[in-house]
């Protein structure tokens, strides 16, 4: 009887965008990870500033690489030795993958990959004719890479619980923002405005799908 234990499953998490709240997915995806006892790979930007916030003691349990640039996800999966890659922020990596589907029909890379579509639930919404063209090309080709032999497509809920998956999986959005009474006072103070006026914070990159305009006008 062979009691050997069999070889722990490699994860390796790519993010190539080091910027914002991106790398708190990677380190809840890499400790959710650990916790199965699965070895787990980092790939990053190197000096990230968000860095030292997010992915903070996770150089003791995580090997963590400076991410490659413009090399393919297919030859960083087979350097790295991966059984499953993880994309957190994986749009434009499913378009990719999907776009080339009418010449490969399977992930040409090592084990498997696994992409979270970060946007899945909006991308109808542009006002735009132009961009709703667009969009709706994006996810032709999203629809195409889950067909694929060793893709598998996740998409993120909203907080709000509003999405739905249309037929892909759903993953919960771990990113919450609340603020009890204290806190409120203390930016208040902050921010030098203790005089009752509303204060509106903007979540993100100030881009027009914030819509601004409308915010401004509203107050």
């Amino acid at each position: 009887m062979d009691d050997r234990s069999p070889p722990t499953q490699h994860i390796v998490i790519v993010e190539p965008n080091g910027d914002g709240h991106r790398l708190s997915y990677v380190a809840d995806l890499a400790r959710c990870a650990l916790r199965s006892s699965y070895r787990v790979t980092l790939v990053v930007p190197d000096g990230a500033p968000e860095a030292e916030i997010h992915l903070a003691g996770l150089d003791e349990t995580c090997e963590i690489v400076a991410h490659p640039g413009r090399q393919s996800l297919s030859k960083l999966s087979r350097r790295l030795g991966s059984d499953v890659l993880v994309v957190p922020d994986g749009d434009r990596v499913a378009v990719s993958i999907g776009l080339r589907l009418s010449i490969r029909r399977a992930w040409m890379g090592r084990g498997s990959i696994r992409i979270l579509l970060m946007r899945w639930g909006h991308d109808l919404r542009e006002p735009s004719l132009m961009s709703r063209a667009r969009q709706f090309a994006k996810r032709v080709a999203i629809r195409r890479a889950s067909r694929l032999d060793g893709v598998a497509l996740v998409a993120l809920a909203s907080a709000s619980g509003a999405d739905t998956g249309e037929g892909l999986l759903l993953a919960p959005d771990p990113v919450r923002v609340s603020a009890d009474t204290l806190e409120i006072a203390r930016l208040r103070a902050e921010w030098d405005s203790t005089d009752g006026r509303p204060v509106v914070a903007v979540v993100g990159a100030l881009d027009r799908r914030k819509n601004i305009p409308t915010v401004l006008d509203a107050l």
